[in-house]
């Protein structure tokens, strides 16, 4: 307590601590804490930024190496020709086509 100062009421004083308000610490320390809590923020975060760009990147070469290795489907053109069964079911050369 500093000298000239009036102590607060003891059962004031106990209330406080019993519900938190008061952890008996210098004002210094819950600024401490406070620094310390934003700079583990910043670390998660940046952390966080750093994980992603990692993650895109691989997904990137995933999706080049995909598409590097894809051949897509013959067109109608360069198809061989049927035998004649798929013209037995009406519609069933154009639901053909639209999956290709």
């Amino acid at each position: 307590m500093l000298e000239g100062c009036t102590p607060w009421p003891p059962e004031l004083a106990a209330r406080y601590r019993a519900r938190g308000y008061w952890r008996d610490e210098p004002l210094s320390i819950p600024g401490t804490e406070l620094a310390r809590r934003i700079a583990d923020r910043r670390a998660y975060r940046a952390a966080l930024e750093d994980y992603a760009t990692a993650l895109m990147g691989l997904l990137r070469e995933l999706a080049s190496t995909m598409w590097s290795s894809y051949t897509p489907a013959p067109s109608e053109e360069s198809a061989p020709a049927t035998d004649g069964h798929a013209d037995t079911v009406p519609g069933t050369v154009d639901a053909l086509a639209a999956v290709r």
